[in-house]
């Protein structure tokens, strides 16, 4: 009954939403390349990546749609196509029941590793064979990233429940862990039938897009700055996950990107301020390996 009534509620709002986009929208002028192929694999999100060896694409894909209340969609999961003639040479980690969406991949040492919407991580082979499979807190939005150790090499994914996890690539076990102030997801022994059926109606904000990697405390292993959807940086010490700090300043308005500075000794945000009335004016903000803001600009429109 939520359901249909969640349903209900969700095209009530984005039937006239639509609408608006749809009469507001532009066209985009056709592309001056020529067109060598192309190749329906369902939709892509703005954290999916593509990945290229000598001979082969590989992307993710959400599917059919970004929303799966129906729990099937044929089109989710991971494509290898032929980088020459675009044709699917292989489609898996599509299941017929659950959420699939996957949308960013790592290839390393010819292993696809990453996340879908069903709350696990995978480590495939290249014929789509499962070599390990972590059950996670939430839905995995990121690509996966491989970080160096002081010589060992280990893969880093998050949640958006507000888990980030370093594993070993080869097995996949935990390497280290953190874990925000407010988790709420699932955790080893808690009830997973119970938790997926939660995770199912619900939606949070930690960690969506993929961090920044600058060394910040000089250790000589690089460190992770998330930028969360609930206007929070969160920096944490690649070594070992512990936090090392986190900026909520209230002028540090809703931070839309983030860069590095050449010499990785401080780096820059673009934030957008929204007024009661939801016009939105765009800073330039920098700050430094502590997470402290030393200057704030106000952007052209």
């Amino acid at each position: 009954m939520n359901r249909i009534t969640g349903l209900f509620l969700l095209c009530s709002i984005a039937l006239p939403f639509n609408s608006v986009l749809q009469t507001q929208a532009k066209k985009f002028p056709p592309l001056p390349f020529p067109l060598h192929w192309k190749t329906d694999i369902g939709v892509a999100s703005f954290r999916s990546n593509v990945l290229l060896d000598s001979s082969h694409l590989f992307i993710g894909s959400n599917g059919m749609n970004f929303l799966d209340f129906q729990l099937i969609d044929q089109k989710s999961g991971v494509y290898i196509l032929n980088r020459k003639t675009g044709k699917i040479e292989r489609h898996f980690a599509s299941e017929p029941f659950g959420d699939m969406d996957v949308n960013g991949l790592l290839l390393y040492k010819g292993l696809l590793y990453f996340g879908n919407d069903n709350e696990e991580f995978l480590c495939c082979n290249q014929k789509g064979k499962i070599l390990w499979r972590n059950p996670t807190s939430g839905d995995i939005e990121h690509e996966p990233l491989l970080l160096n150790i002081k010589g060992k090499e280990v893969i880093v994914y998050a949640s958006e429940a507000g888990e980030v996890r370093a594993v070993n690539p080869l097995n996949g076990k935990s390497v280290w862990t953190y874990l925000t102030p407010d988790f709420n997801g699932w955790k080893p022994g808690d009830n997973r039938t119970v938790f997926k059926v939660k995770a199912y109606f619900s939606n949070t904000q930690s960690f969506f897009t993929k961090p920044l990697l600058i060394d910040l405390n000089k250790d000589g292993v690089q460190d992770l700055i998330y930028n969360c959807y609930n206007r929070k940086i969160i920096a944490l010490n690649g070594s070992n996950g512990k936090l090392l700090w986190t900026n909520e300043d209230s002028l540090l308005t809703r931070v839309e990107c983030m860069t590095p500075a050449k010499n990785n000794t401080v780096f820059y945000a673009i934030g957008m301020a929204v007024d009661k009335n939801y016009n939105s004016t765009p800073y330039l903000y920098g700050l430094n390996t502590k997470g402290k803001i030393f200057f704030r600009k106000k952007l052209p429109d």
